[in-house]
C-alpha cells in the first residue's frame, strides 16, 4: 500500500511537472477520456408548469326566450363544432300555444271561406236578378206600372163613351158633367202611371246598388281571407321561439373557415 501511493504520488509530480515545463496545454490534444461514439437522436426539451389554461376567445350563449333548460347536451371540456346542439330549453307552453292559435286561425279561414262562398252567391243572384229585371222590387214595381196603365186605359174608355153620349145629347147636362168627370178620371190615371213608370226606374237602380253592395262585400271578403296580420306575427314569433329554444355552438364572425372546433365550459 505505501509503494502505491508514492508511485501515484510521483505519477502525479511527473504530469505537474512536465505539463508546466511546457507552458499552457495543448488544446489540440485528444485524450482518451474526451472520445465517444456519435449517434443520431432528437433532442428533446420540456418545460412544467403550473397555472390556470384560458382561451384567448370566450362567448357567452344566451337565448331570447324565457324558459327552463330542459337538457344540456355537453360537459365542461367537451370539444363542441359550429351548430352543434349544447342546450335545449322547455317548449311545452310555447307548443300548445302555437297549436292554440294554428287552430283558432283554422276556424277563422273555414269561417272566411263560407263568408266568401255567401258573398258571391249574394252577388251572383244579385247580378242575375238586375239583368234579367225580376229582382222583388224592380218586379212589384212593375205589377204596380201595369195596373196603371190598365186603369189609364179604363179610363180612356170611360172618357171616349162619355164623349159620345154628351154628343148624342147635346144639351145633356147631366152628360157633360160625365164628360168632365171622365177627363179628370183620365188625368189622375195618367198621373198614377207616371208615378208608377218612376217607380219602376227606382227599382232598378236600387236593384243596380244591390250588386254594387253585393261586389263591394265579397270583394272585403276576399281581402281578409289569408287572416289577420296581427294573428300571422303571433304564429311567427311563437315558430320563432320554437327555434330559439334550441341553443347551438355559435359560428365564426365575419365568416367560417373549414370546421370551428371549441372547448365547451358552463
Amino acid at each position: 500500500m505505501l509503494v502505491l501511493v508514492l508511485i501515484a504520488g510521483a505519477f502525479g509530480i511527473h504530469f505537474f511537472t512536465s505539463s508546466g515545463a511546457a507552458g499552457e496545454a495543448d488544446p489540440t490534444a485528444v485524450y482518451s477520456g474526451d472520445m465517444g461514439q456519435v449517434v443520431r437522436q432528437d433532442v428533446t426539451k420540456s418545460v412544467s408548469l403550473t397555472g390556470t389554461l384560458q382561451s384567448t376567445r370566450s362567448e357567452v350563449l344566451y337565448s331570447t326566450l324565457n324558459a327552463k333548460v330542459k337538457s344540456v347536451e355537453v360537459k365542461a371540456g367537451d370539444r363542441v363544432t359550429k351548430g352543434q346542439r349544447l342546450a335545449q330549453l322547455d317548449t311545452t307552453d310555447i307548443a300548445q300555444e302555437l297549436a292554440s292559435q294554428e287552430a283558432s286561425l283554422r276556424e277563422a279561414q273555414v269561417a272566411k271561406s263560407n263568408e266568401i262562398a255567401n258573398a258571391n252567391t249574394a252577388y251572383q243572384q244579385a247580378l242575375q236578378a238586375y239583368n234579367s229585371g225580376t229582382s222583388p222590387d224592380v218586379s212589384a214595381a212593375k205589377r204596380t206600372l201595369a195596373e196603371a196603365q190598365r186603369a189609364q186605359a179604363r179610363a180612356n174608355q170611360a172618357l171616349q163613351l162619355a164623349q159620345q153620349q154628351a154628343a148624342a145629347n147635346p144639351g145633356d147636362a147631366e152628360a157633360a158633367l160625365r164628360v168632365t168627370e171622365a177627363r179628370d178620371a183620365v188625368t189622375t190615371a195618367a198621373e198614377n202611371t207616371a208615378d208608377a213608370q218612376l217607380g219602376v226606374q227606382t227599382a232598378q237602380r236600387s236593384a243596380r246598388s244591390q250588386v254594387d253592395e253585393a261586389a263591394r262585400t265579397l270583394q272585403a271578403a276576399q281581402a281578409g281571407a289569408s287572416g289577420g296580420s296581427d294573428t300571422q306575427r303571433s304564429l311567427e314569433k311563437l315558430r320563432q321561439d320554437l327555434q330559439n329554444a334550441t341553443v347551438t355552438s355559435p359560428h365564426r364572425r365575419g365568416g367560417d373557415r373549414g370546421q370551428r372546433q371549441g372547448r365547451f365550459r358552463r
